[in-house]
C-alpha cells in the first residue's frame, strides 16, 4: 500500500519511499525500547544516518540534480525528528519527575523527624500523677498561699 503512489518508473523514488519506511521503523523501535535497549540505541543511529541521506537526497531534489516523484516529502526524516523530540520531552520529563520525588522524601523525611521528635518531647513533658489514680476525687494539698 506504501508504494502505490510512488512511480515504480523511478528508482530514486522507490528508494526514497523506502527509506522513509525503513526511518519510522527505526524510529518505532527507538521509541518503544524494542528488543531491548542497547539495539534500541541502534535502531536510533541507524534511523538517524538514513534521515541525514534522506535529507541529502530531498536536498538534491530540491536543487534539480535528482528527479523525485511529484509528491515526495521526506516523511521519515519529520518522523524520525518528532519521535526525536518527543523521546527528549519524555526523558526531560522523567528527570524533572524524580528529582521531585527526591525533594518530596526529603521533606517527608524531615516531617517524620520532626513528628517523632515531637511526639517524644510530650511524652517527656506529662504531668505526674497522683500514687493513688482509681481515686480521683483526692485533691491535692493545699499551699500556704491559698489559705
Amino acid at each position: 500500500m506504501l508504494f502505490l503512489t510512488v512511480q515504480t518508473s523511478s528508482i530514486n523514488g522507490v528508494v526514497f519511499e523506502l527509506f522513509s519506511a525503513v526511518i519510522a521503523a527505526g524510529s518505532g523501535c527507538f521509541i518503544n525500547q524494542w528488543p531491548d535497549a542497547e539495539q534500541a540505541v541502534l535502531a536510533f543511529k541507524l534511523a538517524f544516518f538514513i534521515s541525514l541521506i534522506q535529507l541529502a537526497t530531498f536536498a538534491t531534489h530540491l536543487n534539480g540534480d535528482m528527479k523525485l516523484p511529484e509528491n515526495s516529502w521526506p516523511l521519515g526524516v519529520f518522523f524520525f525528528a518528532v519521535s526525536w523530540g518527543l523521546d527528549r520531552y519524555m526523558l526531560y520529563t522523567l528527570n524533572r519527575t524524580l528529582k521531585v520525588i527526591s525533594e518530596l522524601g526529603e521533606v517527608m523525611e524531615d516531617a517524620q523527624r520532626k513528628t517523632i521528635s515531637e511526639t517524644r518531647n510530650t511524652k517527656n513533658d506529662k504531668p505526674k500523677r497522683n500514687k493513688n489514680e482509681n481515686d480521683k476525687h483526692t485533691l491535692a494539698p493545699e499551699s500556704k498561699k491559698d489559705r
